[in-house]
């Protein structure tokens, strides 16, 4: 099992372990974030004038900075692995006489990344799933998510305990045919099918309808308007930015 698989299904579990602590922090609606960073992707994308997207850029970075500082990490390296791999990808338009499409394609990969990094940092993963349930997604679609990322976790735990178990009992050298890493595969694979089932039954006994159990109406604050507003701004913004490129 591979240890960073380990260590970001653990990260998933510490976000959940959390998730009362992180909505006490929480100022304004996890839909109305959502929806909100969906916007401004959408803005970047479509806009030709290289100064909206650095102003959102801006914008974020000054976010990011108010931020914890194993937070800000998190966020710069997602960032950094993203606008990297966009500018190796789109490296060969400097060589063909294309150098801002290279600007730009780095740049607004950028500013995606961070800004879906840093609302991953702000929510939680269970914080997404109940903003996603605010979005009315279809209910079946929310739950076969969550419950597959809560058993990542156990049936990733499983597999480590079989793994340095067998490692433990092994003696000589270790190669692929004697690791025993298939016999861990299809032992965890029916764990994975008994806990399915298990999970099935105890859904049945308690008369488990399909429906995806939301949270409470969100009562509508201060920080709402001002995300309200914020977007308002920056779709002006981005209308007067892109007026002279039309």
């Amino acid at each position: 099992m591979s240890s960073k698989f380990l260590r970001l299904i653990e990260k998933i579990f510490f976000d959940d372990l959390h998730y009362q602590n992180r909505k006490a922090e929480q100022k304004a609606a996890g839909s109305l974030v959502l929806l909100s960073a969906f916007l401004c992707i959408v803005l970047c994308s479509l806009s030709s004038n290289p100064w909206f997207v650095s102003f959102i850029l801006a914008a974020l970075l000054l976010r990011l900075a108010l931020m914890p500082p194993e937070q800000i990490a998190n966020v710069l390296k997602v960032t950094f692995i993203g606008a990297g791999t966009a500018a190796l990808l789109a490296l060969p338009a400097v060589f063909m006489g294309s150098p801002r499409t290279f600007g730009t394609i780095t740049m607004k990969t950028s500013e995606s990344v961070m800004l879906l990094a840093i609302i991953s940092e702000q929510l939680g993963w269970k914080g997404l799933a109940a903003a996603a349930a605010g979005l009315h997604l279809p209910d079946l679609f929310l739950l076969t998510l969550d419950t597959t990322v809560r058993y990542l976790h156990i049936l990733g735990r499983f597999a480590a305990r079989m793994s340095e178990a067998l490692s433990l009992r092994q003696v000589g050298e270790k190669n692929w045919t004697t690791s025993g890493t298939g016999g861990i595969a299809g032992t965890t694979f029916l764990k994975a099918q008994r806990l399915s089932e298990q999970n099935a039954e105890a859904m049945t006994c308690r008369c488990f309808d399909g429906t995806y159990r939301r949270l409470g109406r969100h009562h509508v604050n201060g920080w709402d308007a001002a995300v309200l507003a914020a977007d308002a701004a920056i779709v002006v913004l981005f209308v007067y930015l892109q007026l002279p490129f039309l």
